[in-house]
């Protein structure tokens, strides 16, 4: 019964975005020319297509990076436990659950679990909400004041 997962990658595109903005920034203020020191026709035949060039290769890093990312990242859900694919393998015991924390989840479209250690994880969802339905029918988990009872050192997260 191994089910692949993938997250939704809301943020991912939107930190490729950011990285895109700066990329385009440092290009142009490392290779580019400033246009307000320079007339308009001889800015339009010199330089304009050189700095178009810049934004192109900016678009053609981040798009291949998130797209690359995009595909390497994604969870395995089998009886057991779930696997997180991606830069590093990380596995997530059924038995290892205890408490997820519903408000953090709803708010901010990431899953926040913590584990019988008092230690946070965050998944983040995907868009159909099938983990989120996976981990409650298959974790036993406990109540938020039961948790705070048993680890008060954890930190709840806002």
């Amino acid at each position: 019964m191994s089910k692949k997962i993938r997250p939704s990658h809301k943020y991912t595109y939107i930190t490729f975005f950011i990285l895109f903005v700066a990329l385009t920034f440092l290009l142009w203020a490392i290779f580019g020319t400033k246009p307000w020191y320079m007339e308009y026709e001889s800015y339009t035949k010199d330089r304009l297509w050189i700095e178009l060039t810049y934004i192109a290769c900016s678009f053609l890093v981040c798009a291949t990076g998130a797209f690359i990312y995009r595909l390497k990242v994604y969870y395995i859900v089998d009886s057991k436990k779930i696997v997180r694919k991606g830069t590093k393998e990380r596995e997530y015991f059924f038995n290892d659950i205890i408490y997820l924390d519903e408000e953090y989840t709803n708010k901010h479209s990431d899953m926040l679990i913590y584990l019988n250690v008092g230690k946070w994880v965050n998944l983040t969802m995907d868009r159909k909400k099938e983990l989120l339905k996976i981990i409650k029918e298959n974790c036993r988990l406990m109540k938020k004041e039961t948790f705070i009872a048993k680890h008060p050192d954890a930190v709840i997260r806002k």
